[in-house]
């Protein structure tokens, strides 16, 4: 189990840099979407191949994780994991750290009509935001197809236990 990371100078300014990102990617998502939410956020195409969870990404990928989860806590956002994936993506770019954006669909159990979408981050193994959500989701992989229309298949199922 990793131990809980001191708080310090560094900690507090970047759970300010969490909470302005939360609520950018908030904001540019409910005005632009997700399209246009990655791209002002710098997540363009490609950037979600995923840095190696190692020594040297271990400490500023903790603290990401602990800084979104406070700004969550602040903005009471726990349940909107795409603005919390945007935003800890879009911290740990700015730290030279490659995440991975996960997004996933779930039955639902009472009525097989509806979906469940979640999205969650990681890096390697580690999970970033919204990990320990993501078991029962299916992982969608986005593949461009012929034409501009984004196509899906179906990698696995995401079971975290």
């Amino acid at each position: 189990m990793l131990e809980p990371i001191p708080p310090s100078e560094a900690t507090r300014l970047s759970k300010a840099e969490a909470l302005a990102f939360m609520l950018l990617a908030l904001l540019v998502l409910r005005l632009g979407g997700f399209a246009r939410a990655t791209k002002f956020l710098g997540l363009g195409r490609g950037s979600f191949a995923s840095s190696p969870f190692d020594d040297q990404t271990r400490g500023p990928t903790r603290l990401v994780t602990a800084s979104i989860n406070r700004a969550s806590a602040i903005l009471n956002r726990d349940a909107d994991c795409l603005p919390q994936c945007l935003a800890a993506a879009a911290m740990l770019r700015r730290r030279g750290i490659q995440p991975k954006l996960h997004l996933g669909v779930a039955k639902s159990q009472s009525d097989a009509t509806h979906l469940y979408a979640h999205s969650w981050l990681s890096v390697g193994p580690f999970d970033v935001t919204g990990g320990s959500a993501s078991g029962g989701f299916v992982e969608m992989k986005g593949q461009r197809g012929e034409g501009s229309s984004l196509q899906t298949e179906t990698v696995e199922t995401m079971d975290k236990s």
